[in-house]
């Protein structure tokens, strides 16, 4: 699959999950917009960037890398990425584990990459580690 066609699998996945909670989604009406969708949390509407995080981190196993740069014209990556004033949560789809992951802004809010890990590390190490079964959705 090329990169639009993981972000609309992504964007179906999260989809899926939100109907079978009755999760109610909405779309923005521009294609512009930073976020994807807005997710009625009933107390608060949440703006969250919905992600497909297959990336493969060298010389370690155990873990996906997202890649949260925005992508530029001519397909270039830019040196810029999600902030708390644009996005309020990413929803990561992550295929190696068939799981949907929400990121509350301190995680990603600056960054331009994350590693999640999705196994335990071979030394236990928890410790500074992002672990997917903290943030399923």
């Amino acid at each position: 699959m090329d990169t639009n066609d993981k972000g609309e699998y992504a964007l179906l996945k999260v989809k899926q999950i939100a109907l079978e909670r009755g999760i109610c989604l909405s779309a923005p009406t521009m294609a512009n917009c930073r976020y994807d969708l807005v997710v009625d949390c009933g107390e608060r509407l949440v703006r969250a960037q919905v992600k497909y995080a297959d990336g493969i981190v060298a010389r370690s196993t155990g873990n996906v890398q997202l890649d949260l740069r925005k992508v530029t014209r001519g397909n270039k990556r830019g040196k810029t990425c999600d902030t708390a004033q644009e996005v309020d949560a990413l929803l990561v789809y992550v295929p190696k584990i068939d799981r949907v992951l929400w990121l509350e802004e301190p995680y990603f809010h600056g960054k331009q990459n994350i590693v999640i890990r999705i196994a335990p590390s071979k030394n236990n190490q928890k410790k500074n580690c992002l672990l997917a079964e903290d943030f399923f959705w």
